[in-house]
């Protein structure tokens, strides 16, 4: 393998280089993205969905206070800004 390496000449420097940053970038996502699954909670987000279909705003507002959750995040953040409009809300 450190003959082919060696062979290829100069150029092989670079992709070694490039192939060492992006193995990196993959393992910090990988990484990234299970963590992200670890701090969701699925049961909150069925309960808030529940409470949107009832019109509990307060009670949604109450329970999420807080939450580390994208998920719960983007939907307490559309509740909030529901009565605006499309172009308001952006």
């Amino acid at each position: 393998m450190l003959g082919l390496f060696i062979s290829g000449g100069p150029v092989m420097y670079p992709l070694l280089a490039c192939s060492i940053i992006v193995m990196t970038v993959i393992i910090e996502r990988i990484i990234f993205w299970i963590g992200m699954d670890k701090n969701r909670n699925k049961a909150l987000v069925d309960e808030v969905l529940d409470l949107c279909r009832t019109g509990s705003w307060e009670t949604i507002r109450v329970k999420t206070k807080g939450s580390k959750d994208y998920v719960i995040r983007i939907l307490v953040s559309g509740i909030l800004h529901r009565d605006f409009s499309m172009a308001k809300a952006m």
